[in-house]
C-alpha cells in the first residue's frame, strides 16, 4: 500500500524545493512541510500545510508529525543534520510515522570507498542511527553521486559556464554518477508509492555515469562556444582546506576542496550503470537535453 501523507522536512534550497515541487505536483500525496519557525516558506496553496517548529522539542515534533505516514528529509542545515535528523525520528516513531527518506543525497556511504572517508562521518552516523531503529521505523537510503543541476550551476563538476572554462581533476578520464534534482524527486514518489519493495534499503540511483570531457563536450555543443582548460592539484586543493579549517576557517570554498578530492581521487560518486535505477523505474534522461534546462535556469 502506498503512503499518502508525507512530511518534508525543508522545502527551501537547491534540493528540497525541486523535491517539494515534484511531490505536490504529482497530486498523490498530502503534502505537509516542518521548517523551524523562523523559516519564511508559504505553502503555495491551502492543501499544503507547514509547521514551524523547534527541532529540540520532543513535544512538539511529536504532534507536528502525529498522523502523518512517512517523511522525507532534505533540510539544508548540515551543522545541525544529524542532531536535527535524530530527533525527527524519535519523533517519529512515538507519533507511529512508519518510514523515513534521510536527507543522505550524494555518495553510497553504505559502503566503500565513501564509507571510508572521514568526510562522511556525519552521514555515516546518521545511517547507522537509522539501522538501529529499523525495528521501530523503516527507512529508505538513496544514494545519488554527484548533484548534477548544482554540479553546473556552481562548477563543482569542473565545468564553469559562466567563465566558459573547464578545471580538469585529475586527467577528468575517470566516469563518476550524477542525478538530476527531478529523479532524485522522482525516485522518492516511487519508493512512497511501493513502500513494501523498499523497507530498510541502500538504494544508488543515476541519470548520467560520465567524465570530465563527456560533461564539456554536452556544454560545448549548447553554447556554441570553446571553453579553456586548466588542471588542478586535488592533492594541494585538499591540503589547503585541511589546513584552514584545523585552524577554524571553514567556509564553503573548503568543504568543497574536500568533496572535490573525495569524489575525483576516491571516485567516493562512481559506482557505474548497474545499481537500483530500473527497480525504481525512472525514465531515462538525454545528457544534452538536461546541460540545455540547466543553461537556460542559469540565464
Amino acid at each position: 500500500m502506498s503512503y499518502r501523507k508525507i512530511v518534508q522536512v525543508g522545502a527551501s534550497g537547491n534540493l528540497g524545493a525541486p523535491i517539494f515541487n515534484v511531490l505536490v505536483d504529482s497530486g498523490r500525496f498530502e503534502v505537509t512541510v516542518l521548517g523551524r519557525k523562523s523559516s519564511s516558506f508559504v505553502p503555495p496553496s491551502p492543501d499544503v500545510k507547514f509547521f514551524g517548529v523547534d527541532y529540540s522539542n520532543h513535544a512538539e515534533l511529536v504532534e507536528a508529525l502525529r498522523g502523518q505516514d512517512a517523511i522525507i528529509m532534505t533540510q539544508g542545515n548540515l551543522s545541525a543534520a544529524e542532531s536535527v535528523t535524530k530527533n525527527v525520528v524519535n519523533a517519529a516513531i512515538e507519533a507511529g510515522v512508519k518510514h523515513i527518506i534521510p536527507s543522505l543525497f550524494g555518495a553510497d556511504i553504505s559502503r566503500p570507498p565513501a564509507s571510508e572517508q572521514d568526510l562522511f562521518r556525519t552521514a555515516m552516523n546518521i545511517l547507522g542511527f537509522l539501522k538501529e531503529k529499523q525495528n521501530q521505523i523503516s527507512y529508505t537510503f538513496i544514494a545519488v553521486g554527484n548533484f548534477f543541476d548544482m554540479g553546473l550551476e556552481n562548477a563543482s563538476l569542473g565545468v564553469d559556464v559562466r567563465n566558459k572554462k573547464v578545471r580538469i581533476y585529475e586527467d577528468g578520464k575517470p566516469p563518476f554518477n550524477t542525478t538530476t534534482y527531478d529523479t532524485i524527486a522522482r525516485a522518492i514518489i516511487s519508493v512512497f508509492s511501493n513502500p513494501d519493495k523498499f523497507i530498510n534499503r541502500d538504494l544508488r540511483v543515476h541519470d548520467f555515469y560520465i567524465n570530465q570531457w563527456d560533461l564539456k563536450a554536452a556544454v560545448e555543443a549548447e553554447t556554441g562556444e570553446k571553453y579553456d582548460v586548466e588542471y588542478a592539484d586535488i592533492e594541494k586543493m585538499r591540503d589547503e582546506s585541511l589546513a584552514n579549517m584545523a585552524q577554524g576557517r571553514v567556509s564553503m570554498e573548503h568543504i568543497m576542496g574536500l568533496i572535490i578530492y573525495v569524489i575525483f581521487s576516491k571516485r567516493a560518486c562512481a559506482w557505474g550503470v548497474e545499481d537500483d535505477t530500473e527497480l525504481l523505474q525512472l525514465p531515462k534522461k538525454d545528457l544534452q537535453e538536461e546541460v540545455r534546462k540547466v543553461l537556460k535556469s542559469m540565464q
